[in-house]
């Protein structure tokens, strides 16, 4: 190993005999069914989400994970098994296991023990994904146990064991997780118990010493005899001080790079890293970058948020990348460009000596604000293993490119990595460059706005997303019980109606202006509209759809009377429904983060709800529901959702009006009128964006 390479920012967790590497998720499910079943004492299990329905056979089938968790504890009574997840806000809970807190204790063993993780900073989530077996062996990487995840390594375009539990197909997704033993696996155990202990308050004890090796059997090691660490990226947190590890160690070997930095990540948002590579690029002699990102278009968040913040990052290190050694790619599963693999991997490798796999994410929430777990190796040039790091690094090449690993190896050799890379996607064309992917109808949303959501610190919109609870409301009785089963039943029945039936075909263009039209020849058509309000805030259907469809129907001066009163029912209609079930019931769904947050609210409450009309970060009718479960007076709810709104709604009624003009009489001075309004409503909302900055910016300043 060259004198010039640092050592890592933290000292080696220990030596491990064995490590390996895993590529994608049917291997690993497999590994983890196969390393659980050789358990005695001890599973300790971490994630950002779980779901105890998926199956963890090799070709999508075998045992769900609930069952091969029940099997392994009944057959071995002194076995506990520790479950350690995210406590997600409400509104992540469409695209989970369905009462994941009851079903998962419901359906398993005495001996498996479920926690939900709320001991974290507002606006912070639970992020590592760790899996340790007796202390012995441990998994740590991008994966979680959850739906949507499983895929074979040859990401076929059209799968059909790639489904959701309810059988709902999703496409190709690619990742990387390692499994380790020795001294590192037991220092994981560690963190998972400290974790656990964070999050509980009970103690667990480091397991009995036991004969047995959970290793699996089907994973083959690609390194023996080796010093791993153990890095975190934590939060600070009440007395527990914060750690910026994975950081570290990201700045420390990108500086060192002298010939080349390989990077899989799920984002690269990061302002961080991006310096740091830009500085090298700027040299003359620096490392050849090559990134691997996924087309980011699988989600809302992805893109309005990560997608305009990842294309700010990369369009600023290609300015920077004077001499061409940058390259940067998309994976596809299919050679025309129409299937995308979604890549969540988070890696690096730097000039096949250093690597490091983990759950980190190239953004800033994961360099300090949230939760997170890499393993990190080095190898010595000497050593008979210093290939490893190479050969993994070509595999994964090889992977994207759809060839032969030997292909690859032979091409680098001659070429380089970056010049092997251009010249085999040109066969292969399942490497797309990423200009190439992105989205040119995307809204044009400003990064500096987008920046506010990716911070590794807490803001007023981590708050405001974040759980709305008060300890003023802390007695549950037997009514408030009963009442909230009830209306919980019917809010998911409505709720799954609207998003999983027939129902929600009516919400395409033709459907809805025919709607519209028989609406304006109802009598009481204006009561009429606002019903709809109200309904459409109890199954989330849009709020801007209604006051656009509103516009539709009625004359400017009626539909905007009409949108506010509406918007301010179906507000208050379902706040009342969050105060009268209390925040107990909310917080079992929404998350507990009680304090920090009433603390927040107490200085920002009008504050918080008009920035939530204004910049609508959550859906509206999660934000009134959890509102009304906090210690936000009426009053000030109301108030600050007509302060809120009344812009909007002004700038949505111009725009919907106009549209249906346009529609119906698609002239030149239509079409002028429109796109003036259009204008605008985007000035508009700059100006309001701008000037809701500026608050933020004077309320962190004040003491």
């Amino acid at each position: 190993m060259d004198n010039d390479r640092p050592m890592l920012q933290s000292p080696p967790s220990g030596h491990a005999r064995r490590a390996a590497f895993i590529i994608d998720a049917c291997p690993y499910f497999h590994a983890f069914a196969q390393s659980v079943r050789r358990a005695k004492r001890s599973v300790l299990i971490l994630g950002w989400d779980i779901d105890s329905r998926i199956r963890l056979g090799e070709n999508g089938g075998g045992p769900r994970l609930y069952e091969l968790l029940n099997q392994c504890v009944q057959e071995r009574p002194d076995l506990h098994i520790h479950v350690l997840i995210w406590d997600f806000p409400l509104a992540y809970s469409m695209d989970r296991e369905p009462l994941q807190s009851l079903n998962f204790p419901r359906k398993t063993h005495a001996n498996i023990h479920f926690h939900l993780d709320d001991e974290l900073p507002v606006g912070s989530s639970h992020h590592q994904k760790v899996v340790v077996v007796d202390d012995k062996v441990a998994f740590v990487g991008g994966m979680d146990l959850t739906a949507a995840r499983w895929d074979r390594p040859d990401h076929y375009p059209d799968d059909p064991d790639r489904v959701r539990p309810g059988g709902e197909p999703y496409g190709p997704y690619h990742d990387v997780q390692m499994v380790v033993d020795g001294e590192p696996a037991a220092r994981l155990g560690d963190m998972a118990r400290d974790r656990w202990l964070w999050a509980t308050g009970r103690p667990l004890a480091p397991p009995e010493k036991v004969d047995g090796d959970p290793w699996p059997p089907t994973v083959e090691p690609d390194l023996r005899d080796l010093d791993l660490t153990v890095a975190q990226t934590l939060p600070p947190y009440k007395r527990r001080p914060g750690l910026r590890e994975v950081e570290g160690i990201y700045l420390d070997q990108i500086a060192a790079a002298r010939k080349s930095v390989y990077l899989e990540n799920q984002y690269f948002t990061s302002e961080t890293i991006r310096d740091a590579l830009a500085r090298r690029l700027r040299e003359t002699d620096g490392p050849e970058v090559l990134v691997i990102l996924p087309r980011m278009t699988t989600g809302l968040l992805e893109q309005l948020i990560m997608e305009p913040l990842q294309s700010d990052v990369l369009d600023q290190l290609a300015d920077a990348d004077a001499h061409g050694r940058l390259s940067v790619y998309c994976p596809f599963a299919d050679t025309n460009g129409d299937t995308a693999i979604k890549v969540h991997t988070k890696l690096m490798i730097v000039d096949d000596e250093f690597l490091t796999v983990g759950s980190a994410n190239l953004n800033e929430r994961s360099m300090g604000l949230d939760s997170e777990c890499n393993l990190a190796l080095e190898v010595s040039q000497e050593s008979p293993e210093s290939v490893v790091p190479r050969a993994f690094r070509q595999r994964l090449v090889a992977h994207h490119l759809g060839l032969p690993i030997d292909t690859v190896a032979e091409h680098e050799k001659r070429a380089g990595m970056l010049a092997a890379v251009r010249e085999l996607r040109g066969d292969s064309r399942r490497l797309v460059p990423e200009r190439d992917t992105r989205n040119k109808d995307a809204l044009p949303v400003d990064p500096k706005v987008a920046r506010q959501l990716d911070s590794s610190s807490p803001g007023l919109y981590d708050a405001v997303l974040d759980d709305y609870a008060s300890p003023d409301n802390s007695r549950t009785s037997f009514l408030r019980i009963s009442l909230f089963g009830a209306v919980l039943v019917g809010f998911i029945a409505l709720a799954l109606a609207w998003r999983f039936t027939p129902l929600s075909e009516y919400a395409n263009p033709d459907g809805l202006l025919h709607w519209a039209e028989q609406v304006r020849q109802v009598p009481l058509a204006p009561l009429a509209a606002l019903l709809c309000f109200i309904l459409g805030g109890l199954i989330l259907f849009p709020v801007t759809l209604l006051i656009v469809l509103t516009a539709s129907i009625f004359a400017p001066i009626w539909a905007l009377g009409i949108s506010l009163t509406g918007c301010v029912l179906s507000a208050m209609t379902v706040y009342g429904l969050g105060r009268l079930l209390g925040h107990r019931t909310i917080k079992r769904l929404a998350g507990s983060r009680v304090h920090t947050l009433s603390r927040q609210l107490g200085r920002h409450g009008l504050g918080s709800i008009v920035a939530v009309r204004i910049v609508p970060v959550a859906p509206y009718s999660i934000v009134n529901l959890m509102a009304g479960a906090s210690h936000i007076r009426p009053s000030t709810f109301l108030f600050g959702t007509v302060l809120g709104m009344a812009p909007g709604i002004i700038a949505m009624t111009l725009f919907g009006s106009q549209l249906m003009n346009a529609l119906r009489d698609p002239g030149t001075g239509t079409i002028l009128i429109l796109a003036a309004v259009v204008l605008a409503v985007i000035t508009l909302g700059t100006v309001l964006r701008r000037r809701l900055r500026r608050m933020r910016d004077n309320e962190e300043e004040a003491p």
